[in-house]
């Protein structure tokens, strides 16, 4: 048991109140990325971050969130004009090809999403071991008294 303000408190629901924060912060961190990378053409991408509650149960979370599908197109820098099965060659990211037929700038990835996820969910599972690891050493400690 861990003591928050005097009061005893479970491991599960010290972490289960860290999984709701986290969770929260998440979609503004999107949020705020898309913002920042200027990948808000329409808004629709950026009202579409959404978070829905965490389903906790002990030591164990899953989580929810939801977005437009052309956000993942975004995140990674391709769209329209990229198909399955062209063997790789995109002669419309050629600027020579994309000069002569007008096409302006390539699209760029935007990682709006898979960056901050991939850093974030290392900074949620250190977390539970760091709480986990400290419950499991209190047991130990415990055994001594």
């Amino acid at each position: 048991m861990m003591k928050r303000n005097g009061t005893k408190r479970t491991i599960a629901s010290e972490l289960s109140d860290y999984a709701h924060g986290w969770n929260a912060m998440m979609v503004r961190i999107w949020k705020d990325r898309i913002g920042m990378m200027r990948a808000i053409d329409t808004r629709r991408l950026f009202d579409s971050v959404s978070a829905q509650t965490p389903n906790i149960q002990g030591l164990s979370a899953s989580f929810e969130f939801r977005f437009v599908a052309y956000g993942v197109y975004v995140d990674a820098g391709v769209g329209n004009g990229y198909r399955r099965g062209n063997g790789g060659n995109l002669q419309f990211l050629g600027k020579g090809y994309r000069s002569l037929h007008r096409l302006g700038k390539a699209r760029e990835k935007r990682p709006w999403f898979s960056r901050s996820m991939a850093i974030s969910q290392r900074v949620l599972a250190e977390r539970y071991v760091q709480a986990v690891g400290d419950e499991f050493a209190g047991v130990f400690n415990s055994l001594d008294k």
